[in-house]
């Protein structure tokens, strides 16, 4: 079969040649030769295919699943919500008669059969006509768990009353660990159209100031781990006596300011509740 298909491709090609010679619209000797050549080599092409890249090749060509150029995961039918470990993702970078070509995020070239493509699931991420925000925000492992617990329930009422955010997409805003910190992570989606870039920051920055009003301090993820060994903990040390005598100047001036004369007619600083920092509805 192989053969033949390559005596094919070569009769298609001189036939191309001589057919281009040809100055006369009447139908000739080498204008025929050309047709068989071309109905042979698709003759061919499909006898020596086999029919697992056949049915794949009509798949993508009718169905287009996908198009050269977008990010998609393959992975199998029945894990939809992949396991990165089993899954592959990447650009459609080309498709041969026995492969798909994509081109993952490491460079990767991977080719995968029709026979193995044709059985898995296809997670086309450029057609999406919109995109999620996700957040993983980390407090100490030492903050205050109702602290905590009114954090998580401030994000999600955030969320839900933001006019821009989609009212039916999934949304979280839940402690998913506590070791070395608790982890706080949030999940929703904006509505098709506005600007989610926009839409992240405003989410960010009303979780530092809603963190900032109930005493958490939340830290980068890489560094939350207290120390533990000998010369870490003799670091720590060292850093704390170097810093001891001009924290003590300070918290005796903050004593005496404290405690000096008061006339009474300073008015305090009226209580600000989270209620304050929830997005205001839509007018």
């Amino acid at each position: 079969g192989t053969a033949a298909f390559i005596v094919f491709a070569g009769f298609y090609l001189t036939a191309v040649q001589e057919s281009s010679r040809l100055e006369s619209a009447s139908t000739g000797v080498y204008e025929l030769v050309f047709y068989v050549a071309v109905l042979g080599s698709i003759v061919m092409t499909g006898t020596t295919l086999p029919p697992s890249a056949m049915r794949n090749l009509l798949y993508l060509a009718i169905e287009k699943p996908c198009y050269l150029g977008e990010v998609i995961t393959i992975c199998r039918a029945d894990d939809v919500e992949h396991n990165p470990k089993e899954a592959i993702t990447g650009l459609v970078e080309n498709f041969t008669m026995g492969h798909v070509v994509i081109r993952q995020f490491g460079m990767k070239q991977t080719w995968v059969k029709h026979s193995d493509f044709e059985r898995l699931a296809v997670l086309n991420w450029t057609r999406r006509n919109t995109r999620d925000i996700y957040l993983r925000l980390c407090a100490k492992a030492s903050s205050e768990p109702e602290s905590i617990k009114q954090f998580t329930l401030f994000l999600k009422q955030w969320i839900k009353k933001h006019p821009d955010m989609s009212p039916r997409a999934y949304k979280k805003a839940c402690v998913v660990r506590a070791d070395p910190g608790l982890l706080v992570e949030i999940v929703c989606y904006p509505r098709v159209g506005t600007d989610r870039n926009a839409i992240r920051q405003q989410l960010i920055l009303a979780a530092m100031s809603a963190a900032t009003r109930l005493g958490i301090e939340l830290v980068p993820q890489n560094i939350v781990m207290e120390p533990t060994t000998p010369a870490a903990c003799a670091v720590v040390a060292r850093r704390k006596m170097g810093t001891s005598v001009a924290a003590a100047k300070e918290d005796a001036q903050n004593t005496s300011a404290a405690s000096g004369p008061s006339n009474g007619s300073a008015n305090p600083t009226p209580p600000v509740s989270l209620d304050d920092l929830l997005p205001k509805p839509a007018s």
